[in-house]
């Protein structure tokens, strides 16, 4: 219980580190762990990306589909807010080696808008925008009854069209397409069906804009179930 307790202890810091309005906030990356036809993962987390709720299916042994859901309605004070909603869906392969490897490639498009607000004496930041995003994530790890772990780098294209401030009261049109890598490690412990999850990563900008302010961590808790319902049905014919 001590690793999950300090783990929990530092999703406020990485909250309290992020970028003061950010204009985009990167959800969960997914981890669904599937393995073959029928298998259904379930996952709810909450971290600095707010709460994320995602789920995956195997339409084959190799083929798998996804949708995954983020939103944050955060308000510290008047003057340090963030609120986003954020929608996407994505199709793979996965595959299987020997007893304990998988991997996956997975690629897919979201959509969202994200809205933060922040005000000290020295600047004020805003940011109102709608993102859209394509991304393609390959991913790699292992597995058995009582633990996982995985390696996913995202590479996410964004499109972005909103309003921004920073110059304090002085809104302007924001328009621009950003490209973020995004490495994250998941590691999932419990039985076989059932495990809690923690996902550590970052997001970096590719394109080295200082005119775009983003959060740069990934850091969630969580559980997943996985189970096969139809593997389960054929044992009951």
């Amino acid at each position: 219980m001590k690793p999950i307790r300090f783990i929990s202890g530092l999703i406020p810091l990485f909250i309290f580190l992020q970028a003061c309005a950010p204009a985009y906030v990167p959800n969960v990356v997914p981890s669904p762990g599937l393995h073959k036809k029928g298998d259904l993962a379930l996952s709810a987390h909450y971290g600095n990306s707010g709460f994320d709720l995602q789920g995956a299916y195997g339409i084959s042994n190799h083929l798998g589909v996804m949708i995954n859901g983020s939103y944050n309605n955060r308000t510290l004070e008047t003057a340090d807010s963030h609120k986003h909603g954020f929608l996407e869906a994505g199709l793979g392969y996965f595959s299987t080696e020997g007893k304990y490897i998988n991997w996956s490639v997975f690629g897919g498009f979201g959509s969202g808008n994200y809205q933060s607000y922040f005000e000290s004496n020295i600047i004020t930041n805003y940011n109102f925008v709608n993102i859209n995003r394509f991304f393609i994530q390959p991913s790699a790890g292992f597995y058995s009854n009582y633990f996982e772990g995985d390696l996913a780098f995202r590479l996410a294209f964004l499109s972005i069209n909103g309003y921004r401030d920073g110059t304090n009261n002085n809104p302007e049109r924001y328009k621009g397409f950003y490209t973020m890598l995004e490495p994250a490690l998941t590691l999932k412990f419990g039985p076989e069906h059932f495990k809690f999850f923690f996902q550590g990563g970052m997001s970096f900008n590719l394109e080295n804009s200082e005119y775009f302010d983003h959060d740069p961590f990934i850091m969630s808790l969580g559980i997943q179930v996985r189970f096969n319902p139809v593997m389960k049905r054929q044992a009951m014919q």
